[in-house]
């Protein structure tokens, strides 16, 4: 918005000087109506001033932002489409000035219009309408800036309030958190009663303490549930049958001696002549 109001002092600062001139030296109305750039008139083009404004600008942004930034971005982009348009302007002049150094005839209506003061003809300067339309747009520009501003600080006090109400939101967020725990408890603790309320009355209402009996005693058993003698008895004895048949059995498997011929001649294949009684010492 700065930049906006610089440029339209500038921009109004130049129509006065114009007007000014024209009012001191009624004469040179003709070179002002034609666009002539005559020497009387030390006006510098209001396109060449944004674009030097411009230029600072991107400076003074390239100093704190990087090229990729939007503003830096959006300022190239309008220095670029200046200079296009000065380029534009430039070379409409040339061809205006060759027109006017070749003596063609001028409009009769700009003749007309610059015949009834100076100040139709000042008005009929390309310049000074670039510089017309250049003030109106600024005009609109910082009208939409503040605009703008006012609902940027309209934002900026909102969220001032939010912030500054921040630590009492969360002051009455903890009361009210505590409170409803307190008030859960609290109701917990009546249900309860109130369920022993109600069982204690149905209790007393059905008269269930009186009507208590039993109705299946209870039973002693006759004899050890365990352990079952019989049973271990049982087990023993056709463990030890078992053991006794196992041990003779294997301890007959293991005897490699002969008892009598027939197991010899059966073993060996040889007949026995004969058989030695065993000799067994008497006492004496």
């Amino acid at each position: 918005m700065r930049s906006a109001q610089d440029r339209k002092l500038v921009i109004q600062k130049q129509m006065n000087d114009m007007e000014l001139l024209l009012a001191s030296f009624p004469d040179i109305s003709p070179n002002i109506r034609e666009g002539s750039r005559s020497p009387l008139i030390p006006v510098r083009d209001p396109q060449e001033v944004q674009l030097e404004q411009l230029k600072n600008q991107l400076a003074d942004l390239l100093t704190k932002y990087t090229e990729k930034h939007p503003d830096i971005m959006i300022v190239k982009r309008r220095i670029a489409e200046l200079e296009a348009k000065i380029e534009k302007d430039k070379l409409e002049k040339k061809a205006e000035e060759k027109i006017v150094s070749t003596g063609l005839p001028v409009p009769e209506g700009e003749t007309k219009e610059a015949k009834k003061d100076g100040k139709s003809a000042l008005r009929l300067n390309p310049q000074y309408k670039e510089m017309e339309k250049q003030l109106i747009a600024t005009e609109l520009e910082i009208q939409r800036l503040r605009e703008e501003e006012v609902k940027v600080k309209a934002q900026i006090n909102l969220y001032r309030g939010r912030i500054e109400n921040t630590p009492l939101r969360e002051q009455e967020m903890t009361l009210i958190g505590r409170d409803y725990q307190n008030t859960k408890e609290s109701y917990q603790t009546l249900l309860k009663k109130s369920q022993e309320a109600m069982q204690a009355e149905n209790l007393e209402r059905r008269q269930k303490g009186e009507q208590f009996k039993v109705i299946d005693p209870a039973r002693l058993p006759e004899k050890p549930f365990k352990p079952d003698v019989p049973k271990i008895l049982l087990f023993g004895l056709l463990l030890g049958m078992g053991s006794g048949f196992g041990l003779a059995f294997f301890r007959e498997q293991m005897d490699r001696s002969f008892r009598d011929a027939e197991d010899l001649e059966a073993t060996l294949g040889f007949k026995v002549l004969t058989n030695i009684p065993k000799v067994e010492k008497k006492a004496a």
